[in-house]
Order: structure tokens, then C-alpha cells, then sequence
């Protein structure tokens, strides 16, 4: 690649050629220290939170206050502009230092600084799977949403969501990155990713299970990545002879625990009482599944196995994360001391500790709150009805993060997926005995 053709020249790089790899492989925390949002440091540190507690390096930041949510978004939305050649470098950096000196979005920058992205074809995760007919058009502008409003990769909407599994969205992140290095073109790619949907649609032992089905064990072990549908119809042939249920199987072949049954099994009742919806039972026992996966890794590396500890967060810092602070909380501000962050965040465990005691947490009706709370969160800035029910959801969605029945970002997930559908939490009254030390 000559410089002319570079992205350090000032000159778009997507003019039909190939992209500069360094541009295209780049994670965003090595843009965010590039662009001066972070130190080298605080990447690393930020890097070990990622792979311990399995969340995208930018939610780890904003989870440790070094960089915020909105900044976030606009870095990924530079970094996707800049991988598909339609932004320089320099356009880029320009942007990003007037995002972090005037605290605006990505797109106001571009207009401020007068920069206008080449009008090509984009690759985003998105178009890819709705142009082969992997999701529907109604199913990608949900889980757009989820993803704006949440901050996490659209991949990852996508898995915790049960749209697709994971061996299709690696395709396409695949395809993804050799399209904007040049190794294959748009045309290509849609016909790869377009047979692989079609191969697995007809060879899929779940087509056309019908609606009730998506319950049963195999369906749910499969969607959740837990095991392959080659696994299932293993074990269906082995053990058409003498009968016996699938989770035996299963067991017996060593591909699953007994931990794992048991809490698919706890799952589909769940949802079969509707008290869980099929993504959000997926995403618990995709969260099982990892926390198994730790453990064998340990193991294997002759280290003490150890239960999983999720990243400590208070619940100041989780309503950071679900943007659903009042602008006097944002702000680091309260009624009784605006100048103290120590007293907002103290305030706001208070609130959590009452709403944890309203019951029942998971339906929050705000006419049922005792007048102590609803003062206590009025303090706290939560003003209006909606703010208020927005408070008792997170708290909510809060508890089963605290309680390791979803993640962190499962948890997020669910808030702004309830939030979306403007329903209340369904009434939850099982327990996860399996699940209750992971």
C-alpha cells in the first residue's frame, strides 16, 4: 500500500482498494488512547477487567468513571466510519478532540468541523445479517435500539437477545473484516453468509418446532450455545432405542453437567409460567455456561477453581450505566449537597435499599410506593412517575445482576428491553438454587 492510498494522507482509503489492516483490526481502546481519552494505564486495567468479568472494554471504562457513555458511542461510531474507509484518520482524530473538548456527539462534530463521510456502501454487522435474511428488518431495528441504548456491541445484543448463535455472527464479523480489507466484495459475502442461513435452515432439526417447542431442553441448550445441534441429534439417535431423556444423554456422553440440566430445566419452567421471556432464560443459561467455562479453564491451568465474583458495582454506577439518571445525579449534584459525589452516591444506595424492601420489586407500580421511598427518590431527583418507574426497574434488573442470575450486561439488556416494550417486569417468584453461588 502506497501512502497515497494510506489513511494518514488526508484522502479517503475506500475508493474500491483495500484498507490499511492496522485500521481495520484496531480495538477501540488503542483509538481512545490515540485520541486522548485514556492513559496506556488505564487501557491495561481496563483490558483485565474485560477478560475477568467478560464486558466489552468500554463498558469497563465507564464502569471505572474514565471515560462516559455518550463518548463511548462516539468512538465506536468513528472507528466504524474509519473501517470502512468513508472518514480519514486525521478526520477522525479531528472529531474525536471536539467531542472530548465540547462534550458533543459524533455527528454534531461533523457538522461543526464540516466533515462530510464518503457516501459508500457501509459494512455494518447489521446490514450484513439482514441482507442475507439472517434476522428480519423488524428484528434488527429492535436490537439497533438495544444497542444505542445499552452501548454494547450489536454482536452482543444479539447473542444475549437469542437472535442468532454465535457461529453465524462469527461468519459474519469474518466476512465483515474481509470486505474492508479488500479479500472479498459485498456481492461475495451476502452469497456466503446467504448459504449458510439456508444450509442451516434446512438442516436444522429446530425448523419448524413451532412456538411452545422453543422451550424444550435441546431447543434452549442449543440457542444458548451451550451445545450444537450436533450434539442433540447424537444423542437422539443413541438413545432412540431405550428412550431415555435427552438430558441423560447428554450427561452420559460427558458433554453437559448436571448443573447444567438442572438449570435448563429451571429455565424452561420459568418460562413456560411466564415469568421469564425465551432471551432472557437464554441469557441465564448463556451466563451458567460461561461461569462453567471459567472453571474448567482454571483447572485446566492448575489453578483452584473459584466461583465467579461479578465486578463490584454500587447502584449509582449501574444507573450510570442504564443512562437513566436524573440531569441533577448526572450532573454529581443532589438536593442536599450538590458538591459532594460521596453524598449522591450514598443517597443513591439508600434508594436502592428501599426499593429493594417494596414489594413486590419485580412489578413496580408507582402508585404502591410508601411515601418514604417516593420522598426518598424525589430527593434524589427522580421527579416525575416515569422517572420513578424507571428507578423500581433497574432496581430490579439491579437485583439479578446482584444476585448473578443475569450479568452486567444481560441486566442492561433486560432494563432497556423493558423499557422499550413499556411493560412491567413480569412477577418473579422462583429461585435458582444452582444459580445462586455462581
Amino acid at each position: 500500500m502506497t501512502n497515497s492510498e494510506s489513511f494518514g494522507t488526508g484522502t479517503h482509503g475506500n475508493s474500491g482498494g483495500r484498507l490499511d489492516r492496522n485500521v481495520v483490526e484496531r480495538p477501540i481502546g488503542d483509538w481512545l488512547v490515540e485520541w486522548g481519552f485514556i492513559t496506556e494505564k488505564q487501557l491495561q486495567v481496563a483490558l483485565h477487567d474485560s477478560r475477568t468479568h467478560l464486558l466489552p472494554v468500554g463498558m469497563c471504562l465507564v464502569l471505572r468513571e474514565q471515560v462516559d457513555a455518550e463518548t463511548i458511542q462516539s468512538a465506536v461510531g468513528a472507528q466504524s466510519y474509519l473501517r470502512d474507509g468513508a472518514i480519514t484518520t486525521q478526520e477522525a482524530a479531528n472529531a474525536m478532540t471536539l467531542v472530548k473538548r465540547k462534550h458533543v456527539s459524533l455527528g454534531i462534530a461533523f457538522n461543526l468541523l464540516a466533515i462530510q463521510p464518503e457516501p459508500i456502501p457501509r459494512n455494518r454487522l447489521g446490514d450484513l445479517l439482514s441482507a442475507s435474511r439472517a434476522i428480519s428488518g423488524g428484528e434488527l431495528k429492535v436490537v439497533l435500539t438495544l444497542a444505542k441504548a445499552t452501548g454494547l456491541p450489536l454482536g452482543r445484543i444479539l447473542l444475549n437477545h437469542g437472535s442468532i448463535t454465535e457461529d453465524l455472527i462469527q461468519l459474519a464479523l469474518a466476512l465483515q473484516a474481509n470486505i474492508r480489507r479488500g479479500e472479498i466484495d459485498r456481492n461475495g459475502a451476502f452469497e456466503k453468509l446467504s448459504q449458510y442461513v439456508e444450509d442451516g435452515a434446512r438442516n436444522s432439526i429446530l425448523a419448524g418446532i413451532g412456538l411452545h417447542a422453543e422451550t424444550l431442553t435441546g431447543c434452549l441448550l442449543v440457542k444458548s450455545g451451550v451445545i450444537s445441534e450436533g450434539n442433540v441429534k447424537d444423542a437422539l439417535n443413541s438413545g432412540s432405542k431405550d428412550g431415555a431423556r435427552l438430558g441423560e444423554i447428554l450427561l452420559g456422553k460427558g458433554v453437559i453437567k448436571q448443573e447444567m440440566i438442572d438449570s435448563t430445566l429451571e429455565v424452561q419452567k420459568l418460562i413456560r409460567a411466564h415469568k421469564f421471556t425465551v432471551p432472557q432464560g437464554l441469557s441465564v443459561l448463556r451466563n451458567v455456561h460461561a461461569a462453567q467455562r471459567r472453571d474448567e479453564i482454571k483447572s485446566e491451568s492448575g489453578q483452584h477453581p473459584q466461583r465467579h465474583k461479578p465486578l463490584v458495582m454500587s447502584f449509582y454506577r449501574y444507573l450510570k450505566l442504564t443512562r437513566a439518571l436524573p440531569d441533577v445525579i448526572s450532573r454529581g449534584g443532589s438536593a442536599q449537597d450538590p458538591s459532594s459525589r460521596e453524598a449522591v452516591q450514598s443517597e443513591m444506595e439508600m434508594t436502592w435499599q428501599e426499593l429493594r424492601a417494596v414489594s413486590p420489586l419485580a412489578e413496580p407500580v408507582v402508585p404502591s410506593l410508601p411515601d418514604d421511598v417516593r420522598s426518598l427518590l424525589q430527593r434524589c431527583g427522580f421527579i416525575s412517575d416515569e422517572q420513578l418507574v424507571i428507578a423500581q426497574r433497574a432496581a430490579y434488573t439491579y437485583k439479578l445482576a446482584l444476585d448473578q442470575v443475569l450479568s452486567i450486561e444481560q441486566a442492561l439488556i433486560e432494563f432497556h428491553r423493558l423499557k422499550m416494550e413499556e411493560g412491567q417486569p413480569k412477577d418473579w417468584t422462583g429461585t435458582f438454587p444452582n444459580l445462586s453461588a455462581i
